[in-house]
């Protein structure tokens, strides 16, 4: 009598438990999508170095070799140039009637650099000053500048020291950045090597 009993509650078990078994298989436990974690924000990849004084330029090498030689055969005006409207940023095109030139014309891969700059710029207090970008001629400029693709920008920062904004710059990303004391025009110079960041 036992063993029959004990038989039915092991058999009991077993039916229940396929059963079970059975049931899950057709009722699977939904999968609940958790969210990515959101991305780290990106640190910046440069510090700024501890001094940047008048008629120095990093990295120490040829604008040429960090920002590349200008290619007027590969350029083009109406692929490569942006016009930049950003309010943060005083123009001196906009309050010079001397000439037609127009300060907020650039290589479209400058403009972010820009952005982050006038951002940082921004945090210290002071304000950006945009007094030369692409110049297709004339200006003042050389005849391989870089002014003349647009990937060249002279900088000046009401608030700011150019030792201070050239460091600013720097941390920003430019390829090439100078401090030039150019007697009259001092200003800090920055370029980049647009061309393949805008791709």
């Amino acid at each position: 009598m036992k063993t029959g009993t004990a038989c039915l509650v092991v058999c009991g078990l077993v039916l229940a438990l396929f059963a079970g078994l059975l049931w899950h298989r057709r009722h699977p436990k939904p999968v609940i999508h958790q969210e990515e974690p959101a991305a780290p924000p990106q640190t910046p990849t440069r510090t700024a170095p501890e001094r940047f004084p008048p008629g120095t330029h990093m990295p120490n090498c040829p604008e040429t070799k960090a920002s590349g030689s200008i290619d007027l055969d590969s350029f083009s005006p109406a692929r490569d140039l942006v016009r930049v409207d950003n309010p943060g940023i005083w123009w001196e095109s906009d309050h010079d009637g001397e000439n037609d030139e127009d300060d907020h014309l650039m290589h479209r891969g400058v403009q972010p650099l820009l952005n982050q700059l006038e951002k940082a710029v921004a945090s210290c207090g002071a304000a950006l000053k945009v007094h030369d970008a692409y110049r297709p001629s004339g200006g003042g400029h050389c005849a391989t500048s870089l002014h003349k693709e647009g990937r060249a920008l002279d900088l000046t920062a009401d608030g700011l020291t150019l030792e201070d904004l050239a460091k600013l710059c720097w941390v920003a990303g430019f390829d090439w950045v100078f401090n030039e004391n150019k007697r009259g025009a001092e200003h800090v110079h920055c370029s980049s090597r647009a061309s393949e960041r805008s791709q």
